[in-house]
């Protein structure tokens, strides 16, 4: 090493999280980019929001993270271990890198304390799932397909993170 390297200040980049500049951002459901939904009166109106620069993980948390923060004694089992179609769930390894289900604010605050982390904000969230922009959805405009997002319209039961990196 150099002899200033003692000086020098190293910042770990974590690969699994994002960083979000700061900057602003309108909050709120824009009705022109809701997909065809009404906005629902809690939403609105509009507003412009002033955020701090962060970090936001890129993917759920899965048994297997979450299972770590349980087995240290830190984190409560989840409230159920089945998932709608699989009765063996959250402490099966077969589903290790699956998202863990059936945690509360509170179970998901404790998690991420003892991961070092914090939740968003509900405008931090809203900003990183929504691409900093208004649109229907953070890829666009286009509709759900099943190679942009697994939802419960699909078939209800939770999908390997990571499958749909698009």
């Amino acid at each position: 090493l150099p002899p200033d390297a003692a000086s020098l200040h190293f910042v770990m980049v974590d690969p699994s999280m994002i960083a979000i500049p700061a900057g602003e951002y309108t909050m709120g459901c824009d009705s022109a980019h809701n997909g065809g939904v009404p906005c629902l009166e809690a939403t609105l109106p509009l507003h412009t929001v002033r955020l701090s620069a962060y970090s936001i993980d890129i993917y759920e948390v899965t048994n297997w993270q979450y299972g770590l923060c349980v087995w240290d004694g830190t984190c409560d089992l989840p409230v159920s271990s089945s998932s709608l179609t699989r009765s063996f769930y959250f402490d099966n390894p077969v589903y290790d890198n699956y998202p863990v289900l059936h945690v509360n604010w509170t179970m998901a605050d404790a998690y991420c304390r003892w991961a070092g982390k914090r939740l968003p904000t509900e405008a931090e969230w809203e900003r990183a799932a929504s691409g900093g922009s208004k649109r229907t959805y953070p890829w666009g405009e286009e509709d759900p397909g099943p190679g942009l997002v697994h939802t419960n319209q699909v078939n209800g039961t939770p999908v390997e993170v990571g499958k749909y990196p698009d």
